[in-house]
């Protein structure tokens, strides 16, 4: 939450606040014979969406180990990601078509204004 508040101080305007959940079987395999383990997971955060590209979320994942014996593998993330590179916008083709149809009309208006007595 420190994130978030300072990327509301930095001058960044919040636009979004989505949920992300995601649960089920995590499959390991370890030993030199390749034994199946599976680990059940479920994993919930916020994650906020800032102007400017910037996105932070916080995640709380707890995972049971060793088929449900009773130990647990918690934990609780930050995350923080901006764009390092963005591609530039082609310019809008029906804007440049405006813009003509604009300067053609105030040539027509200047040429009419001229031709009046």
């Amino acid at each position: 939450m420190i994130g978030v508040l300072l990327l509301s101080l930095g001058g960044c305007t919040l636009q979004e606040i989505r949920s992300k959940s995601k649960f089920g079987p995590e499959y390991r395999h370890k030993g030199s014979n390749r034994t199946d383990s599976v680990r059940w997971y479920a994993q919930q955060g916020v994650e906020f969406k800032w102007d400017k590209g910037i996105n932070t979320s916080l995640t709380y994942r707890r995972r049971d180990e060793d088929n449900g014996s009773g130990d647990r593998d918690n934990g609780v993330w930050f995350e923080l990601s901006f764009p390092i590179w963005r591609a530039v916008k082609p310019p809008d083709p029906m804007a440049k078509k405006i813009t003509e149809l604009e300067m053609r009309l105030a040539q027509l208006e200047a040429e009419s204004k001229d031709g009046a007595p």
